[in-house]
């Protein structure tokens, strides 16, 4: 009696993720420079749609980049 029962609920996000065009301008390259990085492993990408098709970037894997770079005694 008088107990009030508080339910937890869980908050899920959705990941955010940008065009490889966009990615290369916050970088400051082109987005040739940027699709060589993915595939030197530089930065992962996810393909929708199948072969040949869009490549997105997840903006924490690109937030990520750019902290290692601004931490690197080179950058």
């Amino acid at each position: 009696f008088g107990r009030l029962l508080i339910r937890r609920k869980t908050v899920t996000t959705k990941p955010t993720y940008i065009t490889i065009q966009r990615a290369a301008e916050e970088l400051g390259i082109t987005h040739w420079t940027l699709r060589r990085w993915i595939g030197q492993g530089v930065l992962p990408a996810t393909q929708i749609g199948g072969p040949g098709k869009r490549l997105l970037i997840h903006q924490d894997d690109l937030n990520e980049l750019i902290a290692r770079d601004l931490s690197s005694p080179t950058g």
